[in-house]
């Protein structure tokens, strides 16, 4: 899979998963208190899911190549990775209200930005050249094991 393919599917990965998270708070009434507090039933399930969808949102993230992140530099995506670590190692104790935050105040501009990458790279305005972050990791280093495409 050449990078263009890589990023842009990972992005447009990204991108759902946010759209997504806000058809679920839309359609399902999820407010922060039933998000941060759930109640009943339907509201920890929608808590996991909605939890689900970011967690995948931030693997693809995790996993675009260094040069698609250098091109968008104003989004923090070692933080966005870390959003990941956080969720998947905090065993039930996740800290909801920050979640929340994150919903509220950082998918938007995560998705704006990823939509911007997106359609720069189908215009042919940005052409990633790496196909995985180990092979631009091997070229960077100059191993000779990996090369551009």
């Amino acid at each position: 899979m050449s990078a263009r393919s890589s990023d842009l599917l990972r992005l447009r990965t990204i991108v759902e998963c946010i759209d997504e998270v806000d058809d679920t708070v839309r359609e399902l009434g999820v407010t922060p208190d039933s998000y941060i507090y759930p109640q009943d039933t339907i509201s920890r399930v929608c808590r996991r899911a909605i939890d689900m969808l970011i967690l995948q949102l931030c693997e693809e993230a995790r996993e675009l190549t260094d040069e698609t992140r250098g091109h968008a530099p104003s989004i923090p995506w070692t933080s966005v990775a870390e959003v990941r670590s956080f969720l998947v190692h905090s065993y039930g104790s996740v800290d909801a209200p920050t979640v929340w935050a994150v919903i509220e105040g950082d998918l938007p501009e995560l998705r704006d930005a990823c939509s911007q990458l997106i359609a720069e790279i189908e215009s042919g305005e940005y052409v990633p050249h790496f196909s995985s972050r180990t092979r631009e990791r091997a070229a960077r280093e100059g191993s000779g094991r990996a090369k551009p495409k």
